[in-house]
């Protein structure tokens, strides 16, 4: 079992329509609880799974529809070949953006992912359900033991619904006080047309402080 409860007490004024105080959560982290496991199957091999669900810690209820709106997981892990991911998780590319942002998917991370507040990215995507996470995705990741070297490829099946199907994949390299990576998304919004996203990011950890962009 895992977990996190992120409280915070809030007032925003906005002028002659005055000023509201309230308490609030997910400013520096997500609230969320979940489960998680491994079983070891012999030869290095081993199968995992991953339950997670969002909370609203401040009225004790979940925050979407469905339970495990977070992640709902199951793998195969073999640390030759790398790991195989069935179920509802992120797609590579808001991956990508919660990993080059300082306040991680609660910043600006939240802002991109989920196109709040620009209109740019949100009418663009208009349509487009798999900014943040997708249904049915089947993921491939590369091993660990690559010097540096990670990269996933992502493939969503949109079982009949327009906005559900995204074909995505993230390259990257880490090592030391430096990373950068790239990844892309293109997911079908209507017909013949497509919402396409791509992040390009990297940072340098100089001890006292750490730089990123994307």
């Amino acid at each position: 079992m895992f977990g996190a409860l992120d409280l915070n007490l809030r007032s925003v004024e906005n002028g002659s329509a005055g000023t509201l105080k309230s308490l609030s959560n997910d400013g520096l982290s997500t609230s969320r609880i979940g489960s998680r496991g491994l079983e070891d199957l012999g030869d290095g091999l081993k199968a995992g799974f991953w339950l997670e669900s969002a909370v609203l810690p401040d009225v004790g209820s979940s925050n979407a529809t469905k339970f495990f709106n977070r992640r709902s997981t199951a793998s195969i892990i073999d640390p030759r070949f790398g790991e195989l991911r069935l179920g509802c998780d992120n797609v590579p590319t808001f991956t990508a953006i919660g990993v080059f942002d300082a306040f991680g998917t609660n910043g600006l991370g939240e802002v991109l992912g989920n196109g709040t507040g620009v209109g740019l990215v949100s009418t663009l995507g208009s349509g487009a359900n798999t900014l943040t996470r997708a249904d049915n995705q089947i993921s491939y990741f590369l091993p660990a033991l690559l010097g540096g070297m990670y990269g996933q490829l992502a493939l969503a099946a949109g079982e009949g619904k327009v906005g559900d199907k995204v074909a995505s994949g993230r390259i990257g390299f880490a090592a030391g006080p430096f990373g950068l990576s790239l990844s892309h998304a293109e997911s079908r919004v209507a017909a013949g047309d497509q919402f396409k996203q791509t992040v390009l990011g990297g940072f340098y950890d100089f001890g006292v402080a750490k730089a990123m962009a994307q």
